[in-house]
């Protein structure tokens, strides 16, 4: 996901992409090695560090260790020392993984490390809180940020409730991408990753966390104005908000919904974020920051993408049916002036908690196909 598309997981929920093409990705030997050790090695390296930083933050929340202590690098040394003995662990252990495969020249690498020029600094890149400064912070210290603000006031026994389900979803996700990818580096399978059965496992994954959540959780532990939530979910609290066609409407879907959305979400962009840092793809749409919908009442949703020419009107489908065999909606729109190559297309007349698909259309150029549900109407 790009830093356009993260920008807006605030209002907006990024689509999980179907893959609408078919393409030779590598540019190293099949089956290499060191590339297989990367795929293998990083995806693991993120769940442990999610697993050790989150851990750590609970039980601040619980109160069993002092407030005062240090849970995340992004903030300096960690003096949680179980915390800080975890993370040095992981990463020990990934810099001896890849040290072993990746004794030559490194393969092309994800925008996220692709500075490092060897594994050293490599895996410096990889363990920093943040990688570099021109792609998207998304990484499991960020995950951890959106759930355990600085200033946060949620019921800690909700909060961990959301932390461990969300850690699981992560690590499915984490998991299903890397089976993907090394599914390709084999030559096994020839989609881009997410394919469709990552994409599936993921809403088995979102069933099971919002069964979990809802179950330890109630939606007055999760509506006061004054929670705070880190970002990109910090409006998940959000009572109105502005729309694209002008004026403004009530948000009706919950908050605890609405971070439990933006939650699984981003957790999926940290996963697959994590999975091309060493094994990168090449974009199968010439849309390279796929699309995305939000603002979701219960009769209308914002559509929106990056289009391949600015200076051109794209056509946006949605439909009731992933194959597009009942298109409701088709209209077109040109980036403004200013908008940097970005289109919005308010659509109204939707039907109440319906699932419906969407894509973009530029000259021959088809984006990937987004996935959106309108809220329940405000009368059920």
């Amino acid at each position: 996901m790009t830093k356009k598309c993260l920008l807006w997981l605030s209002v907006f929920v990024c689509a999980l992409a179907l893959p609408v093409a078919s393409v030779p990705h590598r540019a190293h030997a099949a089956g290499d090695a060191c590339v297989m050790a990367l795929t293998k090695s990083i995806p693991k390296y993120v769940s442990q560090r999610w697993k050790a930083i989150s851990k750590c933050e609970q039980l601040k929340a619980d109160g069993k260790i002092p407030d005062t202590e240090n849970c995340r690098p992004a903030d300096g040394a960690v003096t949680d020392a179980k915390t800080a003995n975890l993370l040095a662990k992981a990463a020990d252990k990934l810099n001896k993984q890849l040290s072993k495969k990746c004794t030559g020249a490194l393969p092309p690498l994800g925008p996220a490390c692709d500075s490092a020029t060897d594994v050293a600094s490599l895996v410096a890149c990889v363990t920093a809180p943040s990688q570099d400064a021109d792609n998207v912070p998304a990484n499991a210290d960020a995950l951890v940020a959106a759930i355990y603000p600085s200033a946060g006031t949620m019921d800690s026994s909700c909060l961990k409730k959301i932390s461990k389900s969300a850690g699981s979803f992560l690590k499915k996700r984490l998991s299903s991408m890397s089976k993907c990818q090394l599914l390709r580096e084999k030559g096994k399978i020839t989609e881009a990753c997410p394919d469709a059965k990552v994409l599936a496992d993921s809403t088995k994954s979102l069933e099971k966390f919002e069964k979990k959540v809802l179950a330890g959780c109630s939606m007055l532990a999760v509506s006061s104005p004054d929670l705070v939530f880190g970002e990109p979910c910090d409006l998940a609290t959000a009572a109105v908000y502005n729309r694209a066609a002008g004026g403004s409407v009530n948000n009706t879907i919950p908050p605890l919904l609405r971070f439990m959305r933006c939650v699984t979400d981003f957790a999926a962009t940290v996963a697959d974020h994590a999975n091309v840092l060493g094994n990168p793809q090449p974009p199968t749409t010439a849309f390279t920051e796929g699309v995305a919908a939000g603002d979701a009442t219960d009769t209308a949703v914002v559509f929106w993408t990056r289009v391949p020419d600015p200076n051109s009107p794209a056509t946006l489908e949605v439909a009731t049916d992933p194959a597009f065999g009942t298109i409701v909606h088709t209209s077109s729109a040109t980036p403004a002036s200013g908008a940097d190559g970005t289109v919005k297309i308010d659509v109204g007349g939707l039907t109440p908690a319906t699932t419906y698909y969407y894509r973009f259309t530029q000259g021959t150029d088809t984006s990937p196909v987004g996935r959106v549900k309108t809220a329940p109407s405000p009368t059920d």
